[in-house]
């Protein structure tokens, strides 16, 4: 014999009954409890495995973090933001919107902002279904970081008074861990997302100028200024030397991250599809060029005679009129205060005729020289006459291609 704890189902009551007996009443009610039924009822709401249900709370977390994020009250929604992974240790957007509040409320914390960038990643790429979505919603939210804290700490760097040291290390350190964030959310950011998604490069894009203006800040642009010496009252601010010796392992790290940031500029899909497209281009015109030039000197080894014609120069006759020219001007230095005044105007006459007679002849032998290649050229037989009609057009629009191609560089690719 057994005595059980039973709840009247009539009223609620608790009781207590010898699992013996199939049946007995409620002692408040005076209700009929069939005790069997009773205790089976009992064993099977005890069994199994008991699940907490966090979603509300989880839903409110995360509305709440919301909220306080776009208030900018980054304290209140680091704290929510721990509340939801209590409840959801996987959400990889609470994940990385706690380390980017930690890094909102000091930069000395950036490390956890590092941190959450990378566990984020991890878990988007498990766990989501739309990892580019999601990859991109924390590639946004990092660079509107980044940018922000650009204009409040380095835009106004460029000329700033450094009155001791750590204010150099400071001012350093702020511009190279901004770089290092750069790093961090270009390579979200893959090549394949870009192809898919052709609105993500616009994006990298700007990351990526944002990341080569802060290197190149760190690089060059903060400079010691001479006037920062020292000030009335007797005191000093850092001395150059100490400047430079500050700086340098900052800028050695800034460099690596500028050839990086470059090399991803120029391989962004769309300049790599334009500048390939221009290339085949230039080299389609190039071998339509390429080939009336060696259709026309086969013609020209099957008739030398018009080659010959064909290939005549006017340089040798343009040699004389330069050597006249170079002669003159050795004697008239030589002989300008050696001999009387007229033998000198005489000799500078002789010089300055054979000149001119040199110089009219070579202009009549290249006007006479063009007359004939053009008659030559328009002689031609009528395939290769084709061929140089299609020559012609080509090397006009392979002029045109490669201006507009240096325009295309000018603005897309950095040096």
């Amino acid at each position: 014999m057994a005595i059980q704890n039973i709840k009247c189902p009539t009223c609620g009551g608790q009781i207590q009954m010898d699992d013996n007996f199939e049946k007995g009443f409620c002692m408040y009610c005076g209700g009929a409890i069939h005790i069997k039924e009773e205790i089976a009822k009992i064993k099977v709401e005890h069994s199994g495995i008991v699940e907490v249900d966090d979603s509300k709370k989880l839903s409110n977390s995360i509305t709440l973090a919301d909220r306080a994020f776009s208030a900018g009250n980054y304290d209140e929604c680091y704290n929510y933001c721990c509340s939801a992974l209590e409840c959801d240790i996987n959400n990889a957007h609470i994940a990385f919107r706690k380390g980017l509040c930690a890094a909102h409320l000091s930069l000395s914390r950036v490390s956890e902002l590092e941190q959450a960038v990378k566990t984020s990643s991890e878990m988007i790429n498990k766990f989501s279904d739309d990892i580019d979505r999601d990859t991109f919603r924390v590639f946004s939210e990092l660079l509107a970081f980044i940018q922000s804290k650009y204009e409040l700490n380095c835009s106004r760097s460029k000329g700033f008074v450094y009155p001791n040291l750590a204010a150099v290390n400071n001012t350093f350190s702020i511009v190279a861990t901004l770089s290092g964030l750069c790093v961090l959310c270009s390579d979200l950011i893959t090549d394949e997302m870009m192809i898919a998604h052709p609105t993500f490069e616009a994006k990298k894009r700007i990351c990526l100028e944002q990341g080569i203006e802060l290197c190149e800040l760190g690089v060059s642009s903060l400079k010691y200024n001479a006037g920062y010496r020292q000030v009335k009252k007797g005191k000093s601010y850092v001395e150059q030397e100490v400047h430079e010796a500050a700086k340098s392992p900052f800028i050695d790290m800034q460099k690596g991250y500028l050839n990086k940031f470059k090399n991803e500029f120029n391989n962004l899909p769309t300049t790599k599809k334009a500048l390939m497209e221009y290339d085949n281009e230039i080299d389609s015109l190039q071998k339509d060029i390429d080939i009336f030039t060696q259709k026309l000197d086969d013609y020209f080894k099957a008739n030398p005679e018009i080659g010959k014609e064909y290939k005549k120069s006017v340089l040798p006759f343009v040699i004389p009129v330069g050597a006249v020219f170079v002669l003159a001007s050795v004697v008239a230095a030589t002989l300008v205060d050696k001999v009387p005044d007229i033998a000198f105007v005489l000799i500078m006459a002789v010089f300055s005729l054979a000149f001119v007679a040199l110089a009219v002849l070579s202009i009549i032998r290249f006007v006479t020289y063009s007359k004939n290649r053009k008659r030559i050229l328009n002689e031609l037989p009528s395939e290769l006459a084709c061929l140089r009609t299609v020559h012609d057009q080509s090397k006009i629009k392979l002029k045109s291609v490669k201006k507009t191609k240096a325009a295309f560089v000018k603005k897309n690719v950095k040096k």
